[in-house]
Protein backbone atom coordinates (compact mmCIF):
# COMPACT_ATOMS: atom_id res chain seq x y z
CA UNK A 1 0.00 0.00 0.00
CA UNK A 2 1.22 3.26 -0.91
CA UNK A 3 0.28 7.13 0.07
CA UNK A 4 0.95 10.20 -1.38
CA UNK A 5 0.27 13.50 -0.07
CA UNK A 6 -0.89 16.08 -3.07
CA UNK A 7 -0.97 18.80 -0.75
CA UNK A 8 2.80 18.92 -0.68
CA UNK A 9 4.38 20.46 -3.84
CA UNK A 10 6.46 18.72 -6.00
CA UNK A 11 10.14 20.23 -6.56
CA UNK A 12 11.22 21.53 -10.13
CA UNK A 13 14.79 20.35 -10.60
CA UNK A 14 14.79 21.87 -14.22
CA UNK A 15 15.43 25.46 -12.74
CA UNK A 16 18.83 26.44 -13.19
CA UNK A 17 20.14 29.25 -10.63
CA UNK A 18 19.98 32.72 -11.77
CA UNK A 19 20.28 35.96 -10.18
CA UNK A 20 16.39 36.36 -10.43
CA UNK A 21 15.81 33.04 -8.48
CA UNK A 22 19.03 33.22 -5.81
CA UNK A 23 18.84 34.71 -2.42
CA UNK A 24 21.98 34.96 -0.18
CA UNK A 25 21.57 34.77 3.05
CA UNK A 26 23.66 36.44 6.08
CA UNK A 27 23.73 35.38 9.34
CA UNK A 28 24.84 37.64 11.97
CA UNK A 29 25.77 38.70 15.69
CA UNK A 30 23.10 41.92 15.54
CA UNK A 31 20.27 40.33 13.54
CA UNK A 32 19.68 36.74 12.94
CA UNK A 33 20.09 36.83 9.45
CA UNK A 34 20.18 39.48 6.30
CA UNK A 35 19.42 38.42 2.53
CA UNK A 36 20.74 39.81 -0.21
CA UNK A 37 17.05 41.69 -0.69
CA UNK A 38 17.59 43.86 2.15
CA UNK A 39 15.19 41.48 4.53
CA UNK A 40 16.43 41.58 7.72
CA UNK A 41 15.14 38.90 10.76
CA UNK A 42 16.19 39.50 14.18
CA UNK A 43 16.91 37.78 16.83
CA UNK A 44 14.55 36.42 18.47
CA UNK A 45 14.48 38.03 22.85
CA UNK A 46 13.07 35.02 24.82
CA UNK A 47 14.89 35.76 27.63
CA UNK A 48 14.85 39.49 27.38
CA UNK A 49 10.98 39.52 27.11
CA UNK A 50 10.18 36.83 29.87
CA UNK A 51 12.96 38.59 32.11
CA UNK A 52 10.36 40.67 34.61
CA UNK A 53 7.76 38.04 35.23
CA UNK A 54 10.45 35.82 35.75
CA UNK A 55 12.45 38.07 38.33
CA UNK A 56 9.06 38.38 39.81
CA UNK A 57 8.25 34.63 40.58
CA UNK A 58 12.08 34.19 41.50
CA UNK A 59 11.39 36.57 44.13
CA UNK A 60 8.13 34.87 45.00
CA UNK A 61 10.32 31.67 45.74
CA UNK A 62 12.91 32.86 47.51
CA UNK A 63 10.55 34.21 50.51
CA UNK A 64 8.35 30.86 50.50
CA UNK A 65 9.29 28.63 53.50
CA UNK A 66 11.49 25.57 52.77
CA UNK A 67 9.89 22.16 52.35
CA UNK A 68 6.36 23.63 52.10
CA UNK A 69 3.94 23.42 48.92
Amino acid sequence: MTLEDVTVPSLKTDITPTSDNTVGIDMGLKSLLITSDNEEVQIPRYYRQAEKKLKQLQRQLSRKEKGSS
